[in-house]
């Protein structure tokens, strides 16, 4: 929820998603499932994004621990 670019895959994910269903309904099986490829895509996409946003905020959180350890607080 925190990283904008992460929601922003998510979001087109979902919205590939639905968008292969209604394909599947059609009968175009072929087009789907390169839809929901492109979905699988955005949305590890999307949760690589959000794990190195978090993985950024836990160590800038070190560092500044760190800091605190060397100035003696």
């Amino acid at each position: 929820d925190k990283d904008p670019k992460a929601q922003l895959h998510a979001q087109l994910a979902s919205e590939e998603i639905a968008q292969a269903k209604q394909l599947m309904k059609d009968g175009d099986n072929r087009r789907a499932d390169s839809i929901l490829q492109r979905a699988a895509a955005d949305a590890e996409l999307a949760v690589m994004l959000a794990k190195e946003k978090a993985a950024k905020e836990e160590l800038e959180q070190l560092h500044q621990k760190l800091n605190a350890l060397k100035s003696g607080k």
